[in-house]
This record gives structure tokens, sequence and C-alpha cells, in this order.
């Protein structure tokens, strides 16, 4: 039954996707407005959330900024349709990166890196790294299967596998579910990769790492440090800053180079701090709906 849902969401997405650019992005302002105003999408977890983040702010700064969450949530959606279609050149060009290099010094370093990010910017069409320009213009050979996008299932066998079709559409990494990846790393430990995580999701195991951000006790995921700790990888942060609609900058900070030589949460408060810097730059490209604190 669930391969019939597969197929009618993949079928329907790409009859879709063939709209003109324009109508997509006209049809993004639509679905804002409906999220904003009639469905009222999250509402007070939004306000909640901004409000909490920023106390600063007043409440008219609060309810603009969530009106601008609102459009770039409806804006990422359309986007991840449209990515259907693209060519790898054109996905290419709307992401640029500004410091590739540390990625390249780190790699030769430290054969194993660990690339923390968020949920910014636009998270689903980032599908990886072009190998062969890194290899073109920096010397570093990192093959398709060297390159490993770590993801969390869906509620649904159905979606699952719909978006895993999406954000496999242009990617230059292969797709890892987040419950096997440490059997999978440790199995190719001598063999070099870059795995990445998007670590900013809420966690409630024990084990989880406390930490102040956003101005709040923020419980983070603990297993990036614990991969990066126990096999002494190297561990980046990946900074996805949105120019202008469909076009995105990219830039990676380091953290650590062993893993092995880092204190118990240092990794971990160092991604939280860097993030929040990164979020406060363009704070409404931040998955503010999330519902991150409980």
């Amino acid at each position: 039954m669930w391969r019939l849902e597969y197929y009618f969401l993949i079928s329907f997405t790409f009859i879709i996707s063939l709209l003109p650019r324009c109508l997509h992005y006209m049809n993004a302002r639509i679905i804002a407005f409906l999220l904003n105003y009639i469905v009222r999408y999250r509402y007070t977890t939004i306000l909640t959330n901004i409000s909490r983040s920023f106390p600063e702010k007043k409440y008219k700064e609060i309810r603009d900024l969530a009106g601008e969450y609102y459009q770039y949530i409806a804006d990422t959606v359309v986007e991840t349709l449209i990515n259907i279609r693209l060519s790898k050149k054109e996905v290419k060009r709307r992401f640029k990166y500004t410091n590739l290099e540390l990625l390249y010094e780190t790699y030769q370093q430290n054969k194993n890196v660990i690339v923390d990010t968020g949920h910014q910017g636009n998270w689903e069409i980032f599908s990886g790294l072009d190998q062969p320009e890194l290899e073109k213009k920096y010397g570093i050979k990192i093959r398709h299967f060297n390159t490993i996008y770590v993801y969390k299932k869906m509620n649904t066998k159905a979606f699952t596998n719909f978006m895993t079709k999406i954000r496999e559409a242009h990617s230059f990494c292969i797709m890892k579910e987040s419950k096997a990846i440490v059997r999978f790393l440790i199995s190719r430990k001598n063999e070099g990769g870059i795995y990445m995580f998007m670590a900013d999701q809420c966690s409630h195991n024990n084990d989880a790492i406390q930490t102040i951000f956003l101005n709040q006790k923020t419980t983070m995921l603990s297993g990036p440090e614990f991969l990066a700790t126990k096999l002494d990888t190297a561990v980046l942060f990946m900074d996805i800053q949105r120019v202008k609609r469909g076009y995105y900058e990219i830039t990676f900070s380091p953290i650590c180079i062993h893993g092995k030589e880092t204190k118990k949460g240092e990794i971990t408060t160092k991604y939280a701090e860097l993030l929040e810097k990164s979020i406060i730059k363009n704070p409404a490209t931040w998955l503010w709906s999330h519902r991150r604190w409980k």
C-alpha cells in the first residue's frame, strides 16, 4: 500500500515541478498567507520560540519576523519542488561556497570529518559536495560513496522514501538513516569520509548534552559529539545563508581537528554558539515552527 502512496507523491510532485518558476513563487505567497492568517500553522509555537530567543524584541517585531518565517517556509516548499527538474549545473550555481579550502585542509589532516549544520537556508535541496570540483580545484579525492548525508526517518515509509528521492535528485552523496550511522561509520573508519548531520534537533535521551542556545537551556543531540570523540574525527560547522530566493551561500567554520582531544560537551557547545550566530544573521530562515524547547 505504501508504494501506491509513494508513486502518487512522486508523480504529483513531478507534474507540479513543471510549472514556470514565477508561478511557483506566486504560489509561495499564497501558501505563506494561508499558513499565517488562515491555518495559523503552529502560530503559538513560532511566536513563543522567537520571543524567548529574542527577549529584546517588541511584539510587532516578533510578529513581523513570524510573517517573514511563513514566507520563508513557503519558498522552501516550492524550491524543493523546483529542484526535481533542475540540472546539477543549475543546483551548483545556486549554492556558493565561500571557503571550501577549509574542508579540504581538514580532510587532509583527518580523513573522517563530521559536518554539523542546522535547519536553515534550504536544507532539503542541499545534498552534498561536488566531488569533481573538489578534485579539480584542490586535488582532494572524495568519491560519491565517501560523502554521507545522515537523515531521520519520517512517520510513514512512503513519505520517508519520497523525501529521500527528493534529496537525492541531484545528490553528490549517499543517504544513511541516523539509527544506522554509528555502525556504518565504525565499519568505514579507515576509508575516510564526510558525514553531514542536521544537529539542531531536540533530544530527550539521557545522554543528551545541555547548553545555552538562543537564551534558553537546550538539550542537543549527543550523536555527532559521541562519534567525533570515540572515533577521533574532525568536526566542522556548515553555515547555510540565504542570499535571495533560491540562492544560498555556504561557509565552513572549524570546531575541532581531533575529537579525542576535546572535553565532554565542548564540541556541542561550540556548535550551538556557531549556529546561534548564524541564526542571528538571518533569523527568519531557521525552523521556528519546530517544537525545539519543551
